[in-house]
């Protein structure tokens, strides 16, 4: 039986008020897909809050998330 694949793109500007707890939920509903491996991709375009480095603190204990600034 193969394994398939989802990646939930999430494009962010100014999103460090959420980011971390959104990027914990979306993880979650990973867990949850039977036979289903699931990957995160976060595309900031420079956010002034500091987006990218949140999603980078997550990413550095989470394989499945990646950064794309």
């Amino acid at each position: 039986m193969s394994v398939s694949s989802v990646c939930f793109v999430v494009p962010t500007y100014n999103e460090a008020d959420n980011i971390q707890a959104m990027l914990h939920q979306l993880l979650a509903v990973c867990d949850t897909l039977t036979d289903i491996a699931g990957q995160v991709l976060v595309v900031d375009d420079e956010s002034p809050d500091g987006t990218g480095k949140l999603v980078e603190e997550v990413a550095r204990v989470e394989q499945r998330v990646t950064l794309l600034s």
